[in-house]
């Protein structure tokens, strides 16, 4: 009777993990299904030219694909500004406290935006810039004649230390770019000097967080500090001392709607 009942609360406890497996796997495909197309490629042009006193400079031409979160009707998308310019993270590994930089300056240019949608390549443009936010609103450069699939960064959910949260993004080339969603879990909550939470080891940027509602928690950024002296980018518990991965709440990204310029006044 005892092995009888132990086998039967094994059964009932596999149970529950298929069926608790289950309901995160409709949550996922539920975000896909509503928001897949939001999260869009966007294939750009650098030129980036780096010098240093003792060896002169470089300069190097290449393309790259990033990922940037549709958050109007009208094709404005936020990403992460680092990927758009790499070249300040350089920068930063070779800043010193004493401001010597040992002559290093790098400079990234992009000369070509294009967001690939619905099989096509539409030219897109930088709108706006924040740095301290680590922030790169980009725009188609024409106005989109049919309404884009966005995400809503309006609704300002709350979540606690070690809550479930789901990471929309999307594939590479190599797997013809398919929309996917990753479980993750809300490791730290910081409050000062700007509220962000801390999600993982530098999962996609620019990509959006959903809560397990289905609701758009915020956009995932990074967050960067100035090296000193000798502190270097070395590791503590997995991120480097100077830089970490945060998700952005979305009503710190709204606030800045108000700089965009309308299609009018773009340039």
């Amino acid at each position: 009777m005892v092995v009888r009942l132990v086998a039967v609360f094994g059964v009932m406890m596999a149970f529950s993990q298929v069926v608790v497996a289950d309901g995160k796997a409709e949550i996922m495909r539920g975000i896909v299904a509503e928001h897949g197309e939001a999260v869009v490629t966007v294939k750009m042009a650098i030129k980036e030219t780096m010098s240093m006193a003792e060896y002169g400079s470089e300069v190097s031409e290449y393309t790259q694909e990033i990922h940037a979160t549709v958050i109007s009707s009208e094709g404005l998308m936020v990403t992460s500004l680092m990927q758009l310019d790499p070249g300040s993270l350089m920068e930063s590994m070779f800043f010193d406290e004493a401001g010597d930089d040992e002559g290093f300056e790098t400079k990234t240019e992009v000369t070509a935006l294009k967001v690939l949608r619905d099989k096509e390549e539409i030219d897109a443009e930088i709108v706006l810039r924040d740095s301290d936010l680590d922030l790169a609103f980009l725009r188609p450069v024409k106005k989109p004649e049919a309404m884009w699939a966005h995400v809503d960064l309006t609704a300002a959910p709350t979540v606690a230390l070690f809550d479930p949260v789901y990471l929309l993004g999307r594939m590479g080339q190599v797997a013809n770019r398919l929309p996917t969603v990753g479980e993750m879990r809300i490791q730290g909550i910081v409050e000062k000097p700007r509220a962000h939470y801390i999600v993982g080891e530098y999962p996609g940027m620019g990509m959006p967080i959903f809560t397990e509602s289905g609701v758009c928690l915020g956009i995932n950024l990074t967050r960067m500090l100035k090296i000193s002296g000798n502190s270097g980018m070395g590791y503590t518990s997995g991120y480097t001392s100077n830089m970490a991965c945060v998700v952005l709440p979305g009503a710190d990204v709204v606030e800045l709607l108000e700089q965009v310029p309308a299609y009018a006044e773009a340039k």
